[in-house]
């Protein structure tokens, strides 16, 4: 048994009790698909190669609203009358007036289509194409009026065969429905749904009672534990889809009965479950990807930096620099000392050693004996002495104004710099690659 049959298992009936039940559910449950499908499969039920089903059709069809046509049916007794008159005798008087009358007969429901009333005008469309081909005419109507015509039936031995096989079944799908006082199709429908609703209320009232006894809980909280039977007694009249949520109780019946409807949907539940989980979970990450992307595509970076007093994502930024200053100045350029020294040692005397004066002042006694230690040892103490000017200023509130100014200048010319270099498009290009390059690294991960 499943974990979902365990999790919903109640206080059962005896089993075969339960199968009784099960059985009206099935049941009920073929009677709603059957009832849904009805209009749709009718001209099937009445004109296939299989079995004719034209009785149940006859005795459906009022549950429905649903009665022959006027104009159709008239055209198909009128065609019969024809066909029986001239095979017992071709020379009936009454025969040219028949045709004539299936000739107007033949335009009116061309002109008028009462097909249409129950969405079933590709019907005549069918009709017209086909008699239009059948006598190699562009004119529907004229086709209609060479075919029932005399000169056509006497030389045409195949004519009533044709309007048997490829005419009458189309003319016969169509049928009227009428409409109720709600100004909807009728649906009596209901009148047979009743009763099932009403075996489905006793079964649940039943359960309740026998439930709260058994468990020692109350009849409310005995029916709780039957949410899912609820959806047996949703009564409706035109909404008829709503019936179809009767297959969540239906499924888990069958699950607890351990029928084969009830392991076949273990069998989706167990096989399909996780891969529909991975593809939903695919699809939101990349909808999230491609929701950023087009975000970055609308977003002007630059904009975020320019500076503007009332702006309270430049006034984060001021603070953001001012932190990151901060930092800088106390905590990593100290550490890079060394480092710096021997740069700014390299850079002056790379740039001096082609510079005569210089040349002739290594040649002095003083400054040619000067190490190279010497001068990095200077250079340390200035970098040393300017840290400690930028450490100040970053403290009194002089030092920190004038910071602030240099941030705010520093903010602006960078903005302008960078939009004057298309550095936005830049950004933005490099975003979005980053993203796609997420994208491809994620879809290849889940191929694997």
């Amino acid at each position: 048994m499943s974990a979902r049959s365990k999790l919903l298992q109640p206080i059962l009936f005896p089993r075969l009790i339960e199968w009784f039940f099960y059985l009206i559910a099935t049941a009920n449950i073929l009677l709603v698909v059957f009832d849904l499908t009805y209009l749709e499969f009718r001209t099937f039920y009445l004109n296939n190669d299989y079995l004719s089903l034209e009785p149940m059709v006859k005795l459906y069809d009022p549950y429905k609203g649903a009665e022959p046509n006027l104009y159709t049916q008239k055209y198909i007794d009128t065609a019969q009358d024809v066909k029986s008159r001239y095979i017992q005798n071709p020379q009936d008087p009454e025969i040219p007036k028949l045709l004539l009358d299936l000739q107007a007969q033949s335009k009116y429901i061309i002109d008028k289509d009462p097909f249409a009333r129950v969405g079933r005008t590709g019907s005549l469309e069918r009709i017209k194409n086909k008699i239009r081909k059948y006598m190699g005419n562009e004119s529907s109507t004229q086709s209609f009026k060479l075919f029932w015509s005399l000169e056509n039936i006497n030389r045409d031995k195949d004519a009533f065969s044709f309007y048997e096989k490829k005419l009458e079944p189309l003319f016969k799908s169509n049928y009227f429905r009428e409409y109720g006082e709600d100004g909807e199709f009728i649906d009596k429908f209901w009148q047979i749904d009743l009763y099932f609703i009403g075996i489905f209320a006793a079964e649940l009232l039943i359960r309740g009672v026998y439930i709260s006894r058994r468990a020692k809980i109350s009849f409310r909280q005995a029916l709780s534990t039957r949410w899912y039977d609820f959806f047996w007694l949703l009564f409706t009249v035109h909404w008829g889809w709503l019936r179809l949520l009767r297959i969540i109780p239906y499924i888990i019946r069958s699950d607890q009965l351990g029928t084969p409807v009830g392991k076949i949907v273990d069998y989706i539940n167990d096989r399909y479950s996780t891969i529909l989980a991975d593809k939903v979970f695919e699809l939101v990450v990349l909808q999230i990807i491609d929701q950023l992307e087009d975000t970055i595509r609308r977003t002007d970076f630059l904009a975020i930096i320019e500076p503007s007093n009332s702006s309270k994502t430049n006034y984060k930024l001021d603070g953001f620099i001012d932190r990151r200053t901060q930092i800088l100045v106390s905590s990593i350029l100290p550490e890079l000392e060394p480092e710096v020294v021997q740069l700014i040692h390299h850079v002056l005397t790379s740039g001096l050693e082609d510079n005569p004066a210089y040349q002739t002042l290594l040649r002095t006694p003083f400054f040619g004996r000067l190490p190279n230690t010497a001068l990095e040892r200077f250079i340390g103490n200035i970098y040393g002495s300017v840290l400690d000017i930028a450490q100040n200023a970053s403290t009194d509130s002089k030092g920190k104004q004038l910071t602030e100014q240099l941030v705010r200048k520093f903010s602006e010319k960078f903005a302008v710099e960078l939009r004057t270099q298309n550095i936005d498009n830049e950004v933005r290009d490099i975003l979005i690659a980053g993203l796609e390059e997420v994208k491809q690294n994620y879809l290849r991960q889940r191929r694997l």
